[in-house]
């Protein structure tokens, strides 16, 4: 390609589609750099505040024998959260949530709600708060479980959750 020539943009007589074309492309471009940047600049914080919340986690109080325990930790955009598990030996869902209310209330806790949701089955519910942390624990009708749900709700939580309420 020697001696080919860059066309020059015609910025007086540009099109409609040639507009969003580029409107669009820097959109993009920016979202993409100031999400790149924000990823690096927050990485070790959001690794302190996983580490963090994991050993939250396996410090819960265990009013009831665990027969036995499995929990992930997941991420969207730049939040983590934990999704836990745990299997009982006797499935009493709401005498088991007033267990693990109390034994969190004692360990600083504070409820914040409590519910019953009716589906095919009834699930009891607790959420609990403890300074940023916000910890949800549910328990279904006839099953040996129990499921528990814990976020950090500090400064990147509430960015990410602004971001998702533009989109």
């Amino acid at each position: 390609m020697i001696g080919a020539t860059v066309k020059k943009i015609d910025w007086k007589n540009l099109s409609y589609y040639d507009f969003i074309g580029i409107v669009a492309v820097t959109a993009i471009l920016l979202f993409v750099l100031y999400f790149g940047w924000l990823w690096h600049a927050t990485y070790d914080y959001r690794i302190q505040m996983r580490d963090q919340m994991v050993g939250m986690y396996q410090h819960l109080p265990e009013p009831l024998p665990i027969v036995s325990e499995d929990y992930g930790v997941h991420q969207r955009w730049l939040v983590f959260y934990i999704d836990g598990v745990k299997i009982l030996n006797k499935p009493q869902p709401e005498n088991v949530l007033n267990e693990y209310k109390k034994a969190l209330e004692k360990e600083g806790w504070d409820a914040e709600r409590e519910y019953v949701r009716n589906d095919k089955n009834k699930t009891y519910g607790v959420n609990m708060r403890k300074g940023e942390f916000i910890l949800s624990v549910s328990a279904r009708e006839n099953r040996d479980s129990i499921n528990i749900h814990l976020i950090k709700r500090d400064w990147i939580y509430h960015m990410a959750v602004s971001y998702t309420h533009l989109r």
